[in-house]
């Protein structure tokens, strides 16, 4: 049978780092990236021969994307693939896991088997969303194991009062950083899914997509310098002198210099508010 594989976490928390550092210990693997913007930018940062899916613009366990969420794990049949690796979107409720499953069952029957989901957790900024975004508990309560990433970023105290938090709700934990942890496969077993359908609508968060190509270093600084608070995860490339990579999480934000030629677009995700939208492409068109 075919083990699938589902990497959840919340925007930013480190997921594709994550799958970086286990496909490279893994053979004849298939990785399928969601992305709730409209341009995939995460499989761009990923080092591998592998085959790549690529699902944007919505969740796969959303009515809107599920169908070609099930005929890409269907497609893994024509190879000779192991393990499907999953990479879901930051926002993604994995909760709808079961019905996918229930799915690929009926169409392809004894094919398919899914042994659990591992979910990254952000230390450094767990506290500050959970509560304002529901679907962290479901990426949380739907995993068989838990990675608290960024543990450099906060104090002992914290990261082991955050683990023991995890550790009482029944989690299995594993804190570290940059996701640099050992060969996980030996701790994911065939897992029994929480009853769940899939969803119509990610509730209380807003998707905007920037074209980039005349916006200058100096001219992002600037525009995140003034936003990002606003935001919660900003992905993309800019092209200055060289290409950029941009990403954000919350108010704080990295440039990095990209030795690749890339679309030149910004996907911003914020919590759906009319004045954050506003200021944001006030802003925007003012750079």
């Amino acid at each position: 049978m075919i083990k699938i594989i589902l990497i959840s976490g919340f925007l930013g928390a480190g997921k594709t780092t994550l799958l970086n550092r286990l496909i490279q210990k893994m053979n004849n693997v298939a990785i399928v990236i969601n992305e709730y913007g409209q341009t995939s930018i995460d499989d761009k940062l990923l080092e591998t021969e592998f085959s790549i899916s690529e699902i944007s613009n919505g969740s796969i366990f959303c009515t809107c994307r599920s169908d070609q969420f099930v005929k890409v794990l269907l497609k893994a049949r024509d190879y000779a693939v192991e393990t499907i690796v999953v990479e879901n979107s930051g926002l993604a409720d994995p909760m709808g896991m079961n019905s996918i499953m229930a799915i690929l069952d009926k169409l392809s029957p004894d094919t398919f088997e899914y042994v659990g989901s591992i979910c990254v957790v952000d230390a450094l900024n767990f506290h500050k969303i959970k509560h304002t975004l529901p679907v962290i508990n479901n990426q949380i309560n739907g995993s068989n194991l838990v990675v608290v990433n960024k543990s450099d970023l906060v104090t002992t105290d914290n990261l082991e009062d955050l683990k023991l938090e995890l550790t009482n709700q029944g989690h299995e934990v594993i804190t570290t950083s940059y996701c640099d942890v050992d060969d996980l496969s030996n701790k994911l077993k065939s897992y029994e899914l929480p009853l769940s359908n899939l969803i119509t609508k990610t509730l209380g968060v807003s998707k905007l997509h920037l074209e980039a190509k005349e916006k200058s270093y100096d001219d992002i600084i600037q525009w995140l310098s003034n936003i990002a608070h606003l935001t919660l995860r900003i992905k993309g490339f800019i092209k200055d002198e060289s290409v950029y990579l941009i990403q954000s999480v919350l108010e704080k934000y990295t440039l990095e210099k990209w030795d690749k030629e890339e679309a030149l677009v910004l996907e911003v995700i914020y919590r759906s508010n009319d004045q954050c939208k506003k200021i944001i492409m006030e802003e925007w068109d003012r750079i």
